[in-house]
């Protein structure tokens, strides 16, 4: 892959969005359940979906949180619980995982630089299905990539490149991220980056099934949904199709990690031409690692946020006459105050337009 473009860059991971499923006492309207998100908590105005044959009045609820801290999240729904009947279930439905390549202050990177970080990222995926079509997306337009130069263009000009289909247990895509969304509406530039996001949907392939669970969970453990392959050097002792299969592989833009070729030997093809990149899944490795300590450190340490954390004992603990309080099997507090939104997590680097297809 492009290392001498990755050694330039930082790696920072952060939970791009996640979905739960919530679950109340008694049917209701989602516009009551999207109206209490919004007046009653952080989160502003959300993407909220009835999940039954009649959407529009319902019992579970799909929630989308873009950005979230978890710990937040959990103060949000009890709060939102107060407004109704108890809440009787609260589980995760899907989670969105970025790895972001994000440029030196001092050595700064082109958008065609960037876009080709990208297309290496998403190509050097080692966990591809054989079966899994890279699309090039932008709204509602959409094509196959054909070559390597068509998709750096159009990641360049501010397309997104998707895996698989819409509703997969397991998803990918790559593009150059400049801006954000804030309070679902308004738009904030950020420094060009390139960006790499697995989506998990589904119990199947779900690491945590609770918000709390997630507190605790190990981000590193992902990193398989993540792992790169770069292509091997070639042998001197290579035959005539195995330098076939390798110069295919360099010129193509088929992704390394799947069989390629046309052949019924092309899975033996596709081990000879790559390498795990040692390098490269070890600096994400840590930047996952950061991302967990960065939620476990939400849950330990007091926050001056719209859910403060603080460690509560259970022998001496009294809650006060009005404090909203939740209490995890880690045995913390909850309360509710002002908001602040949760900021990227990084690793330092080695020494050596958003677009569809989110659903």
């Amino acid at each position: 892959m492009s290392v001498d473009l990755l050694k330039n860059c930082t790696l920072c991971a952060s939970i791009d969005w996640l979905d739960v499923l919530i679950t109340f006492a008694r049917p209701t309207q989602f516009r009551y359940v999207q109206e209490a998100f919004e007046t009653h908590t952080y989160l502003g105005k959300l993407y909220i979906k009835g999940v039954s044959e009649n959407p529009n009045s319902c019992r579970t609820f799909r929630v989308r949180v873009h950005d979230p801290d978890p710990v937040r999240l959990i103060a949000a729904t009890h709060r939102v619980s107060e407004k109704f009947d108890k809440i009787c279930g609260c589980v995760l439905h899907a989670i969105e995982i970025a790895v972001d390549a994000l440029p030196g202050e001092h050595t700064p990177l082109d958008r065609f630089e960037l876009a080709q970080l990208a297309f290496a990222l998403l190509r050097g995926l080692s966990d591809r299905h054989s079966d899994a079509t890279d699309i090039i997306t932008f709204r509602d337009w959409f094509e196959p990539v054909e070559n390597k130069e068509q998709a750096v263009e159009q990641l360049a000009g501010g397309c997104s490149i998707n895996t698989g289909r819409k509703g997969d247990s397991v998803r990918n895509r790559c593009y150059v991220k400049s801006i954000d969304h804030v309070n679902g509406n308004e738009f904030v530039h950020l420094t060009p980056r390139a960006r790499l996001e697995v989506t998990l949907r589904g119990s199947s392939v779900l690491p945590v099934k609770t918000l709390e669970e997630l507190l605790t969970f190990k981000f590193e453990t992902l990193v398989p949904h993540f792992r790169q392959v770069k292509l091997a050097e070639l042998p001197a002792h290579a035959t005539v199709t195995q330098v076939a299969d390798y110069r295919e592989m360099q010129r193509g833009a088929q992704p390394l990690g799947s069989m390629v070729g046309h052949r019924a030997d092309k899975k033996r093809a596709s081990k000879f031409c790559t390498v795990r990149d040692q390098e490269v899944n070890g600096r994400i490795t840590a930047a996952l690692r950061t991302l967990t300590r960065r939620v476990a450190n939400s849950v330990k340490k007091p926050m001056h946020t719209h859910a403060d954390v603080k460690p509560v004992s259970k022998r001496s603990y009294t809650p006060s006459e009005g404090t909203s309080v939740i209490t995890t099997k880690h045995t913390t507090e909850i309360t509710l105050e002002t908001p602040k939104s949760p900021n990227y997590v990084t690793n330092p680097p080695s020494s050596s337009n958003p677009a569809w297809g989110a659903w």
